[in-house]
């Protein structure tokens, strides 16, 4: 019991001890061409690319976001780890516009996108990228759900 006790205490100083942690440097980050981008994105599952200038990217309701609904669809991950992905491997800003049109009235559906967001906000930032990258507004409009631009 005593050899119990003294290993409970060693973990719950051990788990308060500060140390620093080294970042590995981001090796191989190349900016990549905007054909490049557009290229990319049309391979993530769901996304329509806007043909022309500004690329844009969109995620249509029911590819993503399902009516209503805050918390992406069953498979939702998949396009948000490509996303994930290639936002990393890009180095540039993007901005993304989250949408809501349920047919609640302007209020909920401001509700709605600003979980949405959030929501957004938390997966990429356990994903790894820095939020400083992302630009996240939250809209009460019709459109779709999700739509995503690169910013040079």
């Amino acid at each position: 019991m005593r050899n119990l006790g003294l290993l409970l205490i060693s973990l719950l100083l051990s788990a308060c001890a500060t140390g620093s942690v080294t970042k590995a440097p981001v090796a191989g980050l190349v900016v990549l061409s905007i054909q490049e981008l557009r290229i990319e994105l049309a391979k993530i599952a769901g996304a329509l690319v806007a043909d022309g200038e500004p690329l844009v990217a969109s995620f249509p309701l029911g590819t993503l976001f399902a009516q209503g609904s805050a918390l992406p669809m069953p498979g939702g991950t998949v396009p948000l780890d490509a996303i994930s992905a290639l936002i990393k491997r890009s180095g540039l800003n993007w901005q993304l516009r989250v949408r809501a049109a349920s047919g609640e009235g302007a209020q909920y559906d401001g509700q709605l996108s600003a979980t949405r967001a959030e929501i957004l906000r938390i997966y990429f930032k356990n994903s790894g990228i820095d939020l400083s990258k992302l630009m996240l507004t939250a809209v009460a409009e019709t459109g779709a759900p999700l739509e995503l631009k690169p910013v040079p």
